[in-house]
């Protein structure tokens, strides 16, 4: 709760921060791209918990800093041949993130078995690593890859997969 004797020093502090605001001379992390409108937020709130009445508790922050959810392929091997040397895939994602992996093609039970779910490290990094069934033919292939966070947000990212003969992944 906020005390009578506050008021008006708060409201003072917001006046100021709402002027620093509106003259463009508020210059910090927060004015980035990645954080854009973050200031302006923060001001609404201080200021509705200025105006809260005092016998009511000042509203819960709603701003969050987190970055949205992200997935992005950060390497896969390619080309490769069928039954060859193995693929391996890299993605990064939020930490804690679940990532899922769907192949383009029909692949034998190597692909099933080394193809699970599996959650990111503390750096966001999860990676796969398979050999492309010797019936799989000679093609570009989609590599799907789905994140998804702890708090239920999702995002995808594609990459190709190129299965090409022996000789021509050694040119």
């Amino acid at each position: 709760m906020l005390r009578t004797s506050k008021k008006p020093f708060l409201i003072l502090a917001a006046l100021v921060v709402l002027a620093i605001a509106a003259t463009g001379c508020f210059n910090s992390a927060a004015d980035t791209e990645e954080n854009a409108g973050l200031p302006i937020e923060q001001e609404l709130q201080a200021q509705a918990a200025i105006e809260a009445e005092d016998n009511q508790d000042i509203p819960a922050s709603t701003t969050t800093t987190e970055k949205p959810m992200f997935v992005k392929v950060v390497s896969a091997t390619s080309p490769v041949s069928p039954g060859g040397d193995p693929v391996t895939v890299f993605i990064q994602t939020k930490p804690g993130a679940t990532g899922e992996i769907e192949l383009g093609y029909e692949g034998g039970p190597n692909e099933e078995e080394a193809l699970y779910s599996k959650q990111a490290n503390a750096s966001g990094m999860i990676s796969w690593t398979w050999t492309v069934d010797p019936s799989v033919p000679y093609g570009a292939y989609p590599i799907i890859v789905t994140a998804k966070s702890l708090d239920g947000q999702t995002a995808v990212a594609k990459s190709t997969l190129e299965v090409k003969s022996a000789e021509e992944c050694k040119s």
